[in-house]
């Protein structure tokens, strides 16, 4: 069966976020400074790692590296500031959702996609100068709709591809947060054309992980994955 699921693209698309931080404001800055000495960025990495062995389909070994690397179990759980632990949550629940995906428990995987949500949205209320993780809300959505497809429940898919067009157009929040305040894609660029540039590699992050023509390929990309059907994938190599 053809399992749509996070690809190698995924993976390297899912930085740049931390650049954006550090050219917030001086708090954003220290943020950062703190993040990497507690090891957070190494810990990413090595959740890419794991899911590098997902998608070789070694369940074991990505599934005891992700055990590693769980929240409680990093410096980041001891930190005075809990939005380091809760920027760093989104990368595990979003791996571990995709494992869960991998072995058909779809509720464990909807629990840990929920998660995903659940600290990106503290981080958000919490700090401003982490605003630009309410963008992994949309990354959520395309989640959803690459589970939904696995039991071919094409209303559900339709649903979620949708929400995540209407979300990239700004049409949806990305998320709102607790005193209801609304965060769109385009109050993340607006937020990002605030910033100072200094370097011409600072105005390729904001590209990188705001770029609406970006998404929109890799939106495009994915309605062709899900909708191309098992049986009429033509095998190569």
């Amino acid at each position: 069966m053809s399992r749509p699921g996070i690809t190698e693209a995924d993976i390297a698309g899912s930085d740049g976020w931390i650049n954006l931080v550090a050219l917030a404001n001086e708090r954003g800055r220290t943020w950062v400074e703190s993040f990497h000495a507690l090891g957070a960025e190494d810990l990413i990495e090595s959740i890419h790692d794991a899911l590098r062995l997902l998608l070789q389909r070694r369940f074991d070994e990505g599934w005891d590296l992700l055990q590693s690397l769980a929240p409680e179990n990093t410096a980041l759980a001891s930190a005075d500031q809990p939005t380091l632990l809760d920027a760093y949550r989104p990368w595990y629940h979003n791996a571990t959702a995709y494992y869960f995906y991998s072995r058909n428990d779809f509720d464990r995987a909807e629990a840990e996609i929920r998660a995903v949500t659940e600290a990106s949205i503290r981080a958000c209320e919490a700090e401003d100068f982490l605003v630009i993780l309410a963008i992994r809300c949309c990354d959520v959505e395309l989640q959803r709709a690459r589970m939904h497809r696995n039991h071919y429940h094409w209303r559900h898919v339709a649903d979620h591809l949708a929400t995540v067009q209407e979300m990239i157009e700004s049409r949806r929040p990305l998320c709102t947060l607790e005193g209801g305040r609304a965060i769109t894609f385009a109050d993340l660029r607006a937020w990002s054309a605030s910033l100072d540039f200094a370097t011409e590699d600072n105005r390729e992050a904001i590209d990188k992980v705001l770029d609406p023509n970006r998404w929109k390929i890799r939106f495009r990309g994915l309605v062709a994955e899900l909708y191309a059907l098992p049986w009429m994938i033509i095998p190569y190599g």
